[in-house]
């Protein structure tokens, strides 16, 4: 007989699974430590789930989907290089996926590895083109290797397949910001308050923009704003006492 701990009834040996809740029966059964690691998530206990999902794969079931799953496990607590030798394994076992080329590219980006963030990510598009966070990430590291072409290109696509993004805006407007291309800037960061009016750094940008753009009222008016919504930004502050300070004759 077999037991099931969960509903406490006895079972033939004919059933792997319990015929009431679906527990899988033994701690021999690979499928169990599934199921476990499983249970073990919804609770919270993600170093446990960690601990049942290795111990599945232990026993010579390993498949893409659940490397997968222990990838962001280890992801979650912060473990990087243990999720990246996982989606790497998943990789191996099932090379066409383009969410593990997606999930492993920002394992590298948080590992700091940005030429092998660019390949997965790129990985990623060439078997989905639509994957548009995709194009974010690409993005975020072109901006910090210094290509803002590049950037720019990232993020006007990512416009392309989610017309309703802030943050591309948001990115925008710095890339072209960066480039001096203030007016462009501007119509970015307009974008991003009209969607986010509180939003700090989207109003402080968007003041520097005017500024340099030789547009000095709307800059005020722009960190006046910021100022108003938070007296502590001091960035904005100083600008306005700037642009509203007059020497002394």
């Amino acid at each position: 007989m077999t037991s099931c701990r969960r509903c406490d009834r006895d079972f033939s040996d004919e059933f792997h699974y319990c015929p009431l809740c679906g527990e899988p029966f033994g701690e021999s059964n690979p499928f169990f430590w599934v199921w476990r690691s499983r249970e073990l998530r919804i609770k919270g206990k993600t170093r446990a789930a960690i601990e049942a999902m290795e111990k599945y794969l232990a026993l010579g079931h390993a498949d893409p989907y659940n490397l997968n799953i222990l990838a962001e496990l280890n992801y979650r607590v912060g473990d990087i290089d243990a999720s990246i030798a996982n989606y790497q394994r998943s990789i191996q076992l099932k090379p066409d996926f383009p969410d593990t080329y997606y999930d492993l590219g920002v394992s590298y980006y948080r590992r700091g590895k940005l030429p092998e963030a660019i390949q997965s990510f790129e990985k990623c598009l060439a078997l989905n083109s639509d994957f548009a966070q995709a194009y974010y990430w690409l993005g975020i590291i072109f901006y910090h290797f210094g290509k803002q072409q590049q950037a720019i290109r990232s993020f006007q696509r990512l416009l392309e397949l989610n017309p309703d993004s802030v943050i591309a805006h948001y990115h925008l407007g710095i890339n072209f910001s960066s480039l001096g291309d203030n007016e462009r800037a501007i119509t970015h960061f307009i974008k991003v308050i009209e969607s986010s009016p509180h939003d700090q750094a989207a109003l402080y940008h968007l003041g520097l923009a005017y500024y340099r753009a030789g547009m000095i009222e709307d800059s005020i008016k722009t960190f006046q704003k910021s100022v108003n919504l938070n007296p502590e930004d001091e960035r904005s502050r100083n600008m306005l006492d700037m642009l509203t300070s007059f020497p002394d004759l």
